[in-house]
């Protein structure tokens, strides 16, 4: 269905020009490092720091600088994060979209606002043939989004988590996430 409601494009353009300036940078010439294990992360150095005081020091944010890139590896140790954290029956049906392209995000944004206002947005989809019954696909999502937030937190990024996005399948479709899959 066509989008009925929403932003206009007045709205869309200012909050766009505020977030336009954020990017994730460019992978290395010679590549990504490879994914994180249990002992190590992508980082050559990874932050320490009691689990108890990054748990109950964590934040929301919703603020964000516009000048301040967040960088391509910090995305990845984030993703990696979230791909150890536990799943329903450890069937890890999930999707990670990583949103930084300016049309994307403006196509976007005309759903939901909040989408512009941090420098890099990541979506969680999970299979929509899964089991509904007692929310496991949202469970199991949020528990990827706990862990990308805590480990944000100790690489000194904020975060925010909204389930606000719009209408789900035309997120889905902007995404060019396929039918069976349905944004967490």
């Amino acid at each position: 269905l066509p989008v009925t409601s929403g932003p206009g494009d007045e709205a869309i353009r200012a909050a766009a020009r505020v977030a336009g300036a954020h990017r994730v940078s460019v992978p290395p010439p010679d590549g990504d490092r490879p994914p994180a294990g249990a002992e190590r992360g992508r980082l050559e150095a990874r932050p320490t720091q009691d689990f108890c005081r990054a748990l109950y020091t964590r934040r929301t944010t919703r603020r964000f600088d516009p000048a301040r890139p967040v960088p391509r590896e910090l995305v990845l140790e984030l993703l990696d994060a979230a791909l150890i954290a536990p799943t329903s029956c450890n069937l890890q049906m999930w999707d990670f979209v990583v949103v930084d392209d300016p049309a994307q995000r403006e196509a976007l944004g005309r759903l939901s606002l909040q989408v512009l206002t941090a420098p890099v947005t990541i979506f969680v989809a999970y299979g929509k043939e899964y089991s509904e019954e007692g929310h496991a696909n949202v469970q199991s999502a949020a528990a990827a989004l706990m862990a990308m937030s805590l480990a944000a937190h100790l690489l000194g990024l904020g975060t925010f988590w909204i389930n606000q996005l719009g209408p789900r399948d035309e997120v889905g479709r902007i995404l060019g996430l396929p039918a069976e899959r349905e944004v967490v």
